[in-house]
């Protein structure tokens, strides 16, 4: 379901989050600084005062200074809403400050998101919560917003990136999708409400009686984010892990004259090449599913309605295993209907319908069924089961 837009508390204290004590990056900007010289001296040895005012006063500017830091991609399936991902946002500068946030889906990659929203943590417990996270307080829910509030300096806050992945066949096995967040300084506005401008940095000239912004920040991710700029951004990376299955049906003669009631005396006609498919011949199917993608898919169903107008079905006779050639394997054995009927719960007799696998026949419909609760990247489930050619 998606995340619902909430409204901003018009006192979003973030300041301080993470950061129970801020370092200090240096004398805060707006302190003035105000140093007197005086020069005595003698005239005739008679000691006289110089009439200069040997004052210098000027205030600490400002030095902008923000690092974004992609701490979690994630690994996503197609169709997936809400897939989050995780920066860290630190206030490098020598003054609480704002800070504006957008996104920048980055070219190169596979696909973008869609749907993208930002939360920041505002009950500082590291995770993205949407509602309270214990209903009872007094953690609140965090906040979707679009920028930070009053971020003290050397202080962090997590920023999510929460965003939804296109469905397949837009999307496939591997696919990546990069989103860089970009965090730009502005002036802070004590929990305003919205936050303030965007600071241009200062003219050459220096102003003694004004905080002025000197812009220290790196070069970041995002498009055109470049050094001192007053601005900085990271990469996340959403990459999709798709299941990509697959089934083929084979079949094999086991007896050409095949002896239900006494099977040792079961007989061959072809005494060389292939065995053939003929009336009372014992023939083995199986249906071998393939999943080679890179996620595991879950609660796969396999279904085969057999003609029974032509073919007999054997009772007790479906196997499940890893590809078609362990039918006789003890351990492979399932019987005909999806109820555990393990005498003493420790596999593997037959009817051990607890290790994630059933398998059964529909006399009514003729229908075989398996069902298997999950099939892991780069791996194969085999259904086999016999049937006697009428």
């Amino acid at each position: 379901m998606k995340l619902h837009n909430k409204l901003l508390a018009a006192a979003l204290l973030l300041g301080g989050v993470q950061g129970a004590y801020a370092a200090d990056l240096g004398t805060n900007a707006g302190q003035t600084i105000n140093n007197t010289a005086s020069v005595s001296f003698s005239v005739g040895g008679v000691p006289q005062t110089a009439p200069a005012d040997g004052t210098a006063e000027f205030v600490v500017d400002r030095k902008v200074d923000v690092v974004v830091d992609a701490t979690s991609g994630a690994s996503v399936a197609p169709g997936a809403n809400d897939q989050v991902l995780t920066f860290d946002v630190t206030n490098k500068t020598n003054d609480t400050m704002d800070f504006i946030l957008s996104t920048d889906q980055l070219t190169g990659d596979d696909f973008n998101a869609t749907g993208v929203q930002i939360w920041v943590d505002t009950n500082g417990n590291g995770a993205l919560d949407t509602t309270d996270p214990d209903g009872a307080g007094p953690l609140a829910a965090d906040s979707q917003v679009s920028y930070i509030d009053d971020l003290a300096e050397d202080d962090t806050i997590k920023v999510f990136v929460v965003s939804d992945i296109p469905a397949t066949p837009t999307v496939s096995d591997g696919d990546t999708s990069d989103i860089a967040l970009v965090a730009q300084a502005a002036a802070p506005t004590g929990s305003s409400g919205s936050p303030g401008a965007a600071l241009a940095e200062s003219g050459a000239a220096d102003d003694a009686n004004t905080v002025e912004n000197v812009f220290a920040d790196a070069a970041g991710t995002a498009t055109g984010d470049a050094a001192e700029d007053g601005k900085h951004s990271d990469t996340a990376t959403y990459t999709v892990g798709a299941a990509s299955v697959s089934v083929t049906k084979t079949y094999k003669v086991i007896w050409e004259n095949y002896d239900a009631v006494t099977p040792g005396n079961s007989t061959n006609y072809s005494d060389t090449g292939e065995l053939k498919p003929i009336p009372g011949a014992l023939v083995e199917y199986c249906i071998l599913v393939s999943n080679t993608g890179g996620a595991t898919a879950t609660d796969v169903a396999i279904s085969d309605p057999i003609d029974t107008t032509h073919l007999t079905w054997v009772v007790d006779s479906i196997k499940v295993a890893a590809d078609c050639s362990d039918y006789d394997a003890a351990t492979n054995t399932e019987d005909d209907d999806t109820t555990d009927e393990d005498p003493d719960g420790a596999g593997p007799l037959l009817g051990d319908e607890s290790d994630g696998i059933s398998g059964s026949y529909n006399s009514g419909t003729g229908t075989v069924s398996t069902d298997v609760d999950s099939l892991s990247g780069s791996s194969t489930t085999a259904t086999m089961f016999r049937v006697i050619v009428k």
